[in-house]
């Protein structure tokens, strides 16, 4: 991958590390948090906790525009599922990598 591409790949999973930032902070959403807080619970560092739950928002982002039959419950409930549902094992942010 080249440096612009990794650059590109870099702003789109900020992009989602905000919105999943919000999300932790909304009072709405209060089953979010509440898998965040289970996944540090589990001992996984905050940083790879939330890029694993970015992950699945992005899923989740992808099948809403798509228009398919993927509600919020869903979504909720792969969050649910994690780490196992995790298959990476390498992360980069902003060019460091986080194992």
């Amino acid at each position: 991958m080249s440096r612009a591409e990794q650059k590109e790949k870099n702003k789109r999973r900020r992009a989602f590390l905000d919105a999943l930032d919000e999300q932790l902070s909304n009072p709405e959403t209060p089953e979010i948090n509440e898998q965040y807080e289970r996944l540090l619970d589990l001992g996984i560092p905050d940083l790879k906790a939330r890029l694993q739950m970015a992950r699945v928002f992005a899923n989740y982002v992808w099948h809403t525009l798509r228009k398919d039959d993927y509600t919020y419950g869903d979504y909720v409930a792969e969050l649910s599922r994690l780490p196992e549902t995790d298959s990476s094992n390498e992360y980069v942010v902003d060019g460091d990598e986080i194992a």
